[in-house]
């Protein structure tokens, strides 16, 4: 009787179907997707979105400048940078609104993003009336660069010195 349990055990021994294993894998796939999204660091992603703005408002700037036949410029400091052009009338620089901003200034502060100026003075990027980029003194800039930084890492947004390509 002993050989007949053990037959019959042995027959209702079942494995997984494949069905089951196909289910528990994408299970654990969506899990672990769902772990590393959430100790992913967002300051890469900040990085590069506030990197993508600057590019924009520096094309924006550059627009104006051919558009109008006057220099604009973006003055910046280590968290914000803002948008003005020259007005001849009163010899004055005013503010502009940047695109998609509620005002000329935008701040890289919430995004955890600081920024350096590489060429020029340091703290402005002109744009003459052929969309060059120049300093106060409308002197051609050599390969001015923007540096962001977030967690560790950059971005770097060079500006094409006789064009002014912005990549």
């Amino acid at each position: 009787m002993n050989r007949i349990c053990r037959k019959n055990n042995k027959n209702r021994q079942h494995g997984f179907t494949l069905l089951e294993v196909i289910a528990v894998i994408v299970i654990v796939s969506v899990l672990a997707a769902v772990a590393v999204s959430r100790f992913a660091s967002t300051s890469s992603t900040s990085l590069v979105a506030e990197t993508d703005i600057l590019k924009a408002h520096l094309r924006y700037a550059q627009y104006r400048a051919m558009s109008d036949a006057m220099p604009w410029r973006l003055s910046f400091s280590t968290t914000t940078y803002s948008l003005s052009y020259y007005d001849e009338s009163t010899s004055q620089w005013k503010s502009s609104t940047l695109p998609n901003e509620a005002s000329g200034t935008h701040s890289l502060e919430k995004a955890g993003v600081t920024l350096t100026v590489a060429g020029g003075d340091g703290s402005s990027i002109y744009f003459n009336e052929w969309g060059n980029p120049v300093n106060a003194s409308n002197n051609l800039l050599s390969s001015p660069q923007i540096v962001l930084t977030a967690g560790g890492k950059t971005q770097t947004i060079s500006i094409t010195t006789n064009t002014g390509f912005i990549p």
